[in-house]
């Protein structure tokens, strides 16, 4: 059957490219798991991830000749953007480590809720629209996270810790303040690059979680190969090979398919946590898991353009 005039081609080397992507960010909780609490605390773990990967993304902009300057305005910004990515990030770490049965999975499928919280800014506030996809969005979301929380749970099976699930909660109400202050950077009209408001970003990131590191006094020393691993997985890896080719991607695929492509990495951290790490989910958090998934593609699509897509949580 030949391809509709009306449809735009799909450019499937960036389609794998954003695929690829997703799937690098899934194995982020993973490696929180390795290191937190132990070696590293919840923010100390944030600290190595944004410095070392923030530092990696100014060399690589330097080497591909991009200015690093930014005016005072979006420097400002910039900053703000860190204190929201710090939060996201330390709340999410705390959330994997208190949900220990299925922490990597759970934490990060709560943590992709940004979405949701993005679209509805935007339809409420920026007045951009949503529709009834966005509407059977929240409300698939809604549910799924009351089946996660145990409202539906029989009694006897076990159940997902009240302070994890607000913290998962909390991280993608986080990520979305990040995202759209980011967004908010890039329309003033001396916006840097990408690169450049991401690599600020991410050092002011590790200043902030620095701070709350040294101020719980959390462990931060790096010890052994495969604690270092993890750390430089995080930061080159998921802070910025997998960042790279999601920004660089999303934008030439149909949102339709990017935000399914996304949906990659809370699906494979979720595997991912049950085959490394015994992680077990009861059928009503599978079912809640799904929900919010389902929740999570509409709004990721609702009433946008067909070629753009909203990244994940960097995580």
């Amino acid at each position: 059957m030949s391809e509709s005039p009306s449809e735009p081609r799909v450019d499937w080397a960036s389609a794998a490219r954003v695929a690829c992507g997703a799937l690098l960010i899934a194995c982020a909780p993973l490696l929180v798991k390795n290191v937190v609490p132990d070696p590293l605390g919840p923010a100390a773990c944030c600290f190595w991830r944004t410095s070392i990967g923030g530092l990696a993304l100014a060399a690589f902009a330097l080497v591909r000749g991009s200015s690093l300057r930014v005016s005072r305005p979006v420097a400002g910004l910039a900053v703000l953007a860190g204190v929201f990515f710090a939060l996201d990030l330390v709340m999410w770490h705390e959330a994997i480590r208190i949900m220990t049965r299925a922490g990597a999975g759970l934490a990060t499928v709560l943590a992709n809720t940004q979405v949701v919280w993005v679209a509805l800014v935007g339809a409420f506030v920026l007045r951009e629209g949503g529709g009834w996809k966005l509407a059977v969005g929240v409300a698939s979301a809604v549910l799924g996270v009351s089946f996660i929380a145990g409202l539906w749970t029989p009694a006897g099976l076990p159940g997902v810790p009240t302070v994890g699930l607000l913290l998962g909660l909390a991280t993608g109400v986080w990520y979305a303040s990040f995202l759209l202050t980011l967004r908010r950077a890039q329309r003033r009209a001396e916006a840097p690059s990408t690169v450049a408001l991401m690599t600020w970003a991410s050092l002011a990131t590790a200043v902030v979680s620095g701070v709350v590191a040294l101020v719980r006094d959390e462990p931060m020393r790096v010890e052994g190969a495969s604690a270092w691993g993890s750390v430089l997985g995080l930061a080159l890896v998921v802070q910025a090979l997998a960042w790279w080719l999601l920004t660089r991607n999303l934008s030439r695929i149909p949102a339709a398919l990017g935000a399914l492509l996304l949906l990659l990495q809370p699906t494979f951290a979720t595997l991912g946590g049950v085959a490394f790490y015994g992680e077990r989910l009861t059928v009503y958090e599978v079912v809640g898991a799904a929900l919010i998934l389902l929740g999570i593609y509409l709004g990721a699509v609702a009433r946008r353009p067909r070629r753009a897509a909203r990244a994940p949580r960097s995580a």
